[in-house]
């Protein structure tokens, strides 16, 4: 498992959260020799000499940024590549737990993960599902590790999707290729909520407005590639992933005051 050879990339907005997520990822990733971690950001200063990071300044996200990476990965014969988002907390055992699943034969997995935004919480989370075994057939979320075999199945990302529905679009095809995914039910990341979209601890009207038309455009470009339809199946399904997967672990420590 330690010689595996795994390309992540990790974006950030803001320089304080990526920073964090970054020394996070190389601390819990520490006993991987041939991990390679791709920081992309708006030129945020570097914070590390670690051989294992490669330094990317990029003002665009998404699939028009990973695609040249993920053919780099295929062409080089590297084993794994995923992404992470910034707004994360993991601790130790996260990326073993994803490759033992893969190892079972999945070609995607996606991180057990808790939506909160008080770091306490989250770990009481990670202790009380640390001895689950399993996936379960809900939809990756931000985050996702992948057997490279998988891309040479589906082919590469749409890099036409910029941020938005680039992961419905991953869905879809894996649904259409029979392909199974899922997450894992031991709880290793804690999604940060509120940090891609907030100014302090205030959520940030602007952000959100600028996200939503975004989303509006990228969907719009989902339907005229896969159809009306399709979209509703996906939506569906996340809806019920958020429902019967997400929510169960769900607690934002601001609503409580």
């Amino acid at each position: 498992m330690y010689q595996a050879k795994i390309d992540l990339l990790l974006f950030s907005k803001y320089p304080e959260i990526g920073t964090q997520a970054l020394e996070q990822v190389l601390k819990t990733t520490e006993k991987f020799e041939n991990f390679r971690l791709f920081y992309i950001s708006n030129g945020h200063p570097r914070v590390t000499n670690s051989p294992k990071v490669v330094y990317m300044d990029s003002v665009e996200i998404g699939s028009i940024v990973m695609n040249p990476l993920l053919e780099e990965s295929l062409n080089q014969k590297r084993e794994y590549f995923g992404l992470i988002n910034d707004d994360v907390w993991v601790v130790d055992g996260w990326l073993e737990d994803v490759l033992e699943k893969l190892s079972e034969g999945y070609l995607l997995i996606a991180s057990g993960t808790a939506d909160t935004d008080d770091y306490e919480h989250f770990l009481k989370v990670v202790e009380q599902t640390k001895d689950e075994k399993g996936v379960d057939d809900y939809l990756m979320s931000g985050t996702f590790i992948a057997d490279c075999k998988l891309f040479r199945k589906i082919g590469l990302l749409d890099d036409r999707f910029t941020g938005a529905c680039d992961d419905m679009d991953i869905i879809w095809r894996l649904y259409l290729n029979k392909i199974p995914s899922g997450s894992s039910r031991k709880i290793t990341m804690g999604h940060w909520v509120g940090t891609s979209t907030s100014t302090g601890n205030r959520v940030s009207t602007q952000a959100l407005g600028d996200w939503y038309k975004k989303h509006k455009k990228m969907k719009a470009l989902f339907e005229s590639k896969h159809g009306y339809e399709s979209y509703l199946h996906v939506a569906k399904r996340m809806k019920q992933t958020y429902k019967n997967y997400f929510k169960q672990f769900r607690y934002l420590k601001r609503e409580q005051t």
